[in-house]
């Protein structure tokens, strides 16, 4: 309700969404960490397929480095989580 309560409607509003969060993820991972594990098991599901929801996952950096910082603070199974929602993504037909 805070996000959306000033937003405007744009044909790429979940993609600007999908990459600030994933951002944010990379810049502060120690943060989004704390906030992931306060999710349920759905919700942190639904938030990584919803992160791995693109394309071209070569072109889109921020992505692999949550999966690198999360590698480098010891979350390996999260990090797995993040691996596995991208090969999923890339088994996908593109729309």
């Amino acid at each position: 309700m805070g996000l959306s309560k000033d937003a405007h409607w744009e044909g790429d509003a979940t993609s600007w969404l999908r990459e600030a969060t994933a951002t944010y993820a990379g810049q502060h991972t120690a943060t989004f960490i704390s906030v992931v594990e306060h999710l349920s098991s759905l919700e942190r599901a639904n938030l990584i397929t919803f992160l791995a929801d693109v394309e071209n996952h070569i072109s889109y950096k921020e992505y692999q480095q949550v999966i690198n910082n999360l590698t480098a603070l010891g979350q390996d199974k999260l990090a797995k989580e993040f691996e596995a929602a991208r090969r999923k993504r890339a088994r996908q037909p593109h729309d």
